[in-house]
């Protein structure tokens, strides 16, 4: 279908243009214009005024438009938009229709926008921008939950979960009053994420697709003291960023493991690589532990069996139990302290 969109009636010329590498001054003025257009409606809808008063000085909704696309119009050596050339390469474009064209035009300016909204929360507000930033990291190191794109919003589905989208929505208020409920102010983001998780996976009768500024919002009115004002609240100081975590409790267990390996291995009790797993496990299982994520009786069975499918579980009782719990509490122990003299 080669007539062109309505709404942009030369976006099929001028994507076949930047892949070519062949766009005109004209070109790259209506392709930056579609996308300014597109960037500056979802902001919109997404920060209020009054939020973006507080922001950064100056900055209007068409200024941070053209923040949020500016990586997608850097060119390279030679001259070519990098990103839309590398996006719009694994498309077949001639087949495409106008309208698809458009959508995975929108889809690609929508996600430059959220991280546009990373950014200039961290700058107007920067508890919540650390915050964002966190659940972030959170979401990425322990895959607790999934990350789709909605209507151009980032939102989370707990991992391996069915999403139950036709149900109505949490709004925030019945997000924050749930957390409230089950999360502690003192709680870092790794953990409130993990009180949501079982939140939405415990109930059936909302959808389970939470969006991520929503979140952080909620996380954030966790820190504000009880029955204190707006300008008491508490810093929402999570001590930790979850690679903080990972990066100590992986020095803690190695350390304790380390030591141990010369009982263990040294002694011919177990073999080096049987050693080798214990250790991926036992990191594995106090990560989520601190962190707040699920370990139940089974975990450390689970983790190690993944590791050798073979196993069974009488087998795994018999062999590897003692040994696997009673390391695994040396590494927890030796985890919190850290994180303590850290803190």
């Amino acid at each position: 279908m080669k007539s062109g969109n309505a709404l942009a009636p030369g976006l099929r010329i001028w994507l076949e243009a930047a892949v070519g590498n062949t766009l005109t001054i004209q070109q790259l003025n209506g392709l930056v214009g579609l996308c300014h257009s597109m960037a500056a409606a979802a902001l919109r809808r997404k920060i209020a005024p009054a939020m973006l008063d507080a922001g950064v000085h100056g900055t209007s909704y068409g200024d941070l438009a053209y923040d949020c696309i500016a990586e997608l119009f850097e060119q390279g050596e030679d001259g070519a938009l990098m990103q839309i050339r590398a996006y719009f390469q694994g498309i077949d474009i001639d087949a495409a229709s106008d309208d698809q064209l458009l959508t995975h035009l929108r889809r690609i300016v929508f996600t430059k926008v959220s991280h546009g909204m990373v950014r200039f929360y961290s700058e107007a507000d920067p508890e919540l921008g650390k915050i964002l930033r966190n659940i972030r990291l959170s979401v990425q190191a322990l895959h607790n939950f999934t990350v789709v794109e909605r209507f151009g919003d980032a939102h989370l589905i707990p991992a391996l979960s069915s999403s139950l989208e036709h149900l109505p929505p949490f709004d925030r208020d019945e997000l924050e009053a749930a957390l409230r409920r089950d999360a502690r102010p003192d709680d870092h983001v790794p953990a409130i994420l993990a009180h949501l998780s079982r939140l939405l996976l415990s109930q059936s009768e909302r959808s389970r697709i939470v969006p991520l500024t929503g979140v952080a919002l909620a996380i954030k009115s966790l820190y504000v003291t009880q029955g204190a004002g707006e300008s008491d609240h508490v810093p929402a100081e999570d001590p930790f960023t979850v690679s903080d975590i990972l990066i100590l409790v992986r020095t803690a267990c190695r350390e304790v493991l380390g030591r141990m390996a010369v009982e263990y291995v040294g002694s011919g009790k177990v073999e080096r690589e049987m050693f080798r797993r214990y250790t991926e496990v036992i990191e594995n299982n106090v990560a989520l532990r601190i962190t707040g994520g699920e370990t139940d009786g089974h975990s450390l069975y689970s983790g190690l069996q993944a590791m050798i499918p073979t196993m069974s579980e009488s087998e795994y009782r018999s062999r590897h139990r003692a040994r696997l719990e009673y390391l695994a509490r040396l590494a927890y122990k030796r985890s919190i302290e850290m994180l303590r003299a850290n803190a």
